[in-house]
């Protein structure tokens, strides 16, 4: 192999185990689901030089290390996951829809948001983070971003809801301990500060 082709595979082979990783550790994905996405990087990229199997290798290799990681006794008693948890279950029991890892992006996740909404005629409003957001909490000590909004038609009144419900947020996760803040104003999401995640791999 020559140097620059071992160049260009690491690179490649870099960037895969970044995405597992990512995949991997906030623990919303299944082995099988991480399987499915990363060997069709691979397979459906005709500039990847890594083969399915390698990729394989790689995924297993990771969920064996994140499982390890779960093993060992954590920093926090209860740990950040299970906080954010009973915070968004704090949410829903105010009426307000709290979903985590929903969608990929802020335009899905709100999208999903309003859809269960409308599916349970909750409100005033709903909290959330997304894919992107959990991505983050591959690594210790992460900002996770979370996200809100109001049901009601636009205008002053709908500020006025956004504001109660952020409010709502900052109170539930405080409670539970964990370091949330937010500056007031509702173009912004509120921001839960030095994140440990320790949410168990899913079966």
């Amino acid at each position: 192999m020559t140097d620059d082709a071992a160049a260009h595979y690491a690179a490649h082979e870099t960037y895969f185990r970044e995405e597992a990783w990512a995949l991997i550790a906030p623990g919303f994905t299944t082995l099988d689901e991480v399987l499915e996405v990363m060997i069709e990087l691979v397979e459906y990229d005709d500039d990847n030089p890594m083969t399915a199997a390698r990729a394989e290798q790689i995924v297993r290799h990771y969920w064996a290390h994140r499982q390890a990681e779960l093993d060992a006794p954590g920093p926090r008693t209860p740990s950040d996951d299970e906080r954010v948890t009973r915070a968004f279950v704090s949410l829903h029991l105010q009426s307000i829809v709290a979903k985590m890892n929903a969608g990929f992006d802020t335009d899905e996740a709100i999208a999903e948001c309003e859809s269960a909404v409308a599916t349970t005629a909750s409100g005033p409003g709903f909290v959330f983070f997304h894919g992107q957001d959990a991505a983050r909490l591959a690594y210790p000590g992460a900002t996770l971003y979370i996200g809100y909004g109001a049901v009601v038609a636009p205008g002053p009144g709908r500020v006025e809801v956004a504001e109660k419900v952020a409010n709502a947020a900052v109170a539930a996760f405080r409670e539970q301990g964990l370091d949330a803040q937010w500056d007031g104003d509702v173009d912004h999401r509120i921001e839960l500060q030095n994140v440990v995640w320790r949410k168990p791999l899913p079966a």
